[in-house]
């Protein structure tokens, strides 16, 4: 009887700070920073098969970790729980809280998406802030030309609609 009270609790604790999470507006990088375990370069193995009714539904996803630059981890694979939708074969940068090989990064702004091939020498050798300025500025770069992209394209989409 005392297991499942004690089961039963730790599932509304957790609950709770899922949606708690959810909840809370972005902290800033430095907070992210401290409050994050582990802060991992890993590349999208797999995602779920059935991955629930909703987008805000925690998805776990297979991950191999490239690159640590906070944390204790090693080199392997293991399972990401976030709500973020990640694509087999692209790399991301994590900000996550590890517990048992499993990592959590519930709020979207913990996983940075960088795409599908990060050469390998562009980390070898700095700091890890300098590490994740260097991330952060490849997704922003990428970011700008998705957006001049996007902008051209409803430019042209705007002047067939006039027709």
């Amino acid at each position: 009887m005392k297991l499942k009270i004690i089961i039963v609790f730790a599932c509304i604790v957790v609950a709770a700070n899922v949606w708690g999470l959810k909840l809370l507006s972005f902290p800033g990088w430095d907070r992210v920073r401290e409050k994050s375990t582990d802060i991992i370069v890993a590349q999208c193995l797999k995602v779920p098969n059935n991955p629930g009714s909703s987008i805000d539904d925690l998805l776990d996803t297979d991950i191999q970790i490239d690159s640590v630059l906070k944390g204790s981890t090693n080199l392997a694979a293991v399972r990401l729980r976030t709500t973020s939708w990640l694509r087999p074969g692209e790399y991301y940068l994590i900000f996550a809280i590890s517990m048992d090989r499993v990592y959590n990064a519930f709020e979207k702004y913990r996983v940075i998406p960088l795409g599908s091939y990060i050469p390998p020498d562009l980390l070898i050798g700095k700091a890890p802030d300098e590490q994740i300025q260097i991330l952060f500025q490849r997704r922003l770069d990428d970011l700008h030309r998705q957006m001049t992209e996007e902008e051209q394209e409803k430019q042209r989409l705007e002047e067939g609609i006039k027709k």
